[in-house]
């Protein structure tokens, strides 16, 4: 991948992902985002369907039983007893919690580029620790729901709208997920599993434009302490903080 960068062969990409079984022949649909028009996302039930069907649910379960996510939830409630997932009346070593990931990223010409993605939070461990994902390149850790261009959402008339009503089709199929079960083959059986985010990682760009945050690290701030701030979690940046 790196050498088809630096030749400029991009376009080889494909071919070099169907060489590593890197391809997955799940189906592209489109929509609705008001005034920007159909954009083609990947949708979360059409790609755990599609790895269901060709017996590749390994990618989502990383090799973890039904009697790990049971632990997993139970150290969860710990954590935060309130979670809506403990008020639903289903096996909890059937739910698969999830992040959901945000980069943005840089297209050609150093243009922006916004990838919207999820990923399960259990894994194949780390080089520190067991149970986490973070072990694996990215192509085969996390799923991708769907990528827009940075001409589609910003400017002053456009202000992320696009990208947000695009986060907001995101939102509305994983809240499906976590009230309508998935039906899957694992284990050689039929079953039905639940998907249960947990929280949004990114990068700054990405958190700063999804969270419609007014005070951020990408602010300028003057001498004086004009200006939003710096910090959407305290006054940083603002005068005499």
């Amino acid at each position: 991948m790196a050498r088809l960068s630096a030749t400029g062969h991009e376009n080889q990409l494909t071919t070099l992902f169907k060489r590593f079984d890197l391809t997955a022949d799940v189906p592209i649909t489109t929509v609705g985002l008001g005034p920007a028009g159909q954009h083609p996302v990947l949708k979360v039930r059409d790609f755990i369907a599609y790895l269901s069907q060709q017996q590749r649910l390994d990618v989502l379960f990383c090799g973890n039983k039904a009697s790990d996510y049971s632990e997993f939830w139970s150290l969860w409630r710990l954590l935060q007893p309130t979670h809506p997932i403990f008020q639903k009346r289903r096996p909890l070593s059937a739910c698969i919690p999830l992040w959901v990931h945000a980069d943005e990223g840089t297209s050609l010409k150093k243009r922006p580029l916004m990838v919207l993605q999820y990923q399960p939070v259990m894994g194949h461990g780390s080089t520190r620790a067991s149970g986490i994902n973070m072990v694996g390149h990215s192509l085969t850790t996390r799923f991708l729901y769907s990528v827009m261009a940075g001409h589609v959402y910003t400017g002053k008339q456009k202000q992320n709208q696009p990208l947000h009503a695009l986060v907001e089709q995101f939102a509305t199929e994983l809240g499906n997920c976590f009230e309508e079960p998935l039906q899957v083959q694992w284990n050689g059986r039929a079953c039905k599993v639940w998907l249960v985010v947990l929280g949004m990682k990114g990068d700054w760009p990405a958190l700063a434009k999804l969270g419609k945050l007014q005070r951020h690290h990408l602010r300028n701030t003057t001498a004086e302490g004009g200006g939003a701030g710096v910090c959407h979690l305290c006054m940083g940046g603002r005068a005499n903080k």
